[in-house]
C-alpha cells in the first residue's frame, strides 16, 4: 500500500521498540476520543515521550495514518510478549456514551455532546455506543488485507464478546476487549459481518483482476 499518511510517525527508541518476533496478530481498538485529541495525546503527552501508540490509526473519513514500522512495537498493550507479536490498529471512535435525560442528548465520557449515529445495545454495563463510519470499514478492509498478506497473519476473527486467556497463542485478528472485561473496544457498534463481507468481496475481486 502506498496511501499511508505519515504526518505522525515516531522513531524515538524511548517510545518505539524493535523486535525480531514474528507478527501473529492484528489488534483492533478505539482511540476513545476525536482524531484531533488522539494526535495531541500521542505527540504531546508526557512531554512528547508517550509510549502507548498504535501502529496505525484510521480516522472517520477513512484516512490511514502509519505511526511506525509494523515490525516494531510500543507499550499500548500491557503484555509485552503480546505487544511484540501484534500490529495495532486504532479506529477513531468515542466508544461508550451516556444519555442525559434532562437534555435528551448523548454525551461522551467527558460530558461532551455527541450528535452522530448511536447504537443501542446492553454490553458490559454500558448501553449506548458511538458508530463507526463506512469509510472506516473500507479503509480497514484494505489495511487488513495488506497486513495479513505482508506478515502472514490469518484472517481469523475472534470478535468482541470473548475473553481469550492465552491470546498470545492466536494467529488472527483480535480486539482489545478480548484481553479483559474492563475493555470496551471494539464495541457492539462494530459490524464484524460487514467487515468480513467486504474482505471476501475484495479477495474475489482481486482474483478476477489478477493476471494469469
Amino acid at each position: 500500500m502506498d496511501n499511508f499518511i505519515n504526518e505522525y510517525y515516531f522513531t524515538e527508541e524511548t517510545q518505539i521498540k524493535k523486535t525480531k518476533a514474528k507478527k501473529r496478530q492484528l489488534v483492533l481498538l478505539n482511540t476513545g476520543c476525536s482524531i484531533e485529541s488522539h494526535f495531541i495525546k500521542i505527540t504531546k503527552r508526557f512531554n512528547g515521550k508517550y509510549t502507548k501508540i498504535p501502529t496505525f490509526t484510521i480516522d472517520k473519513s477513512g484516512k490511514i495514518y502509519q505511526h511506525y514500522d509494523p515490525l516494531q512495537y510500543t507499550q499500548l498493550i500491557d503484555n509485552e510478549d503480546l505487544s511484540k507479536q501484534s500490529i495495532i490498529i486504532a479506529l477513531e471512535n468515542l466508544g461508550w456514551l451516556n444519555y442525559d435525560e434532562k437534555t435528551s442528548q448523548y454525551e461522551d465520557w467527558m460530558g461532551v455532546p455527541y450528535r452522530f449515529d448511536v447504537v443501542e445495545r446492553a454490553w458490559r454495563s454500558k448501553k449506548y455506543w458511538a458508530s463507526y463510519t463506512n469509510e472506516q470499514y473500507l479503509a480497514l478492509t484494505e489495511l487488513i488485507n495488506y497486513l495479513c498478506i505482508e506478515y502472514s497473519i490469518d484472517k481469523n476473527f475472534v470478535g468482541s464478546n470473548i475473553i481469550i486467556n492465552r491470546a498470545n497463542k492466536i494467529n488472527g485478528i483480535l480486539t482489545r476487549s478480548n484481553f479483559s472485561k474492563n475493555h470496551y473496544d471494539l464495541t457492539p457498534a462494530f459490524d464484524f459481518e460487514k467487515l468480513i463481507e467486504l474482505i471476501n468481496n475484495w479477495y474475489e475481486h482481486s482474483k478476477r483482476i489478477r493476471p494469469n
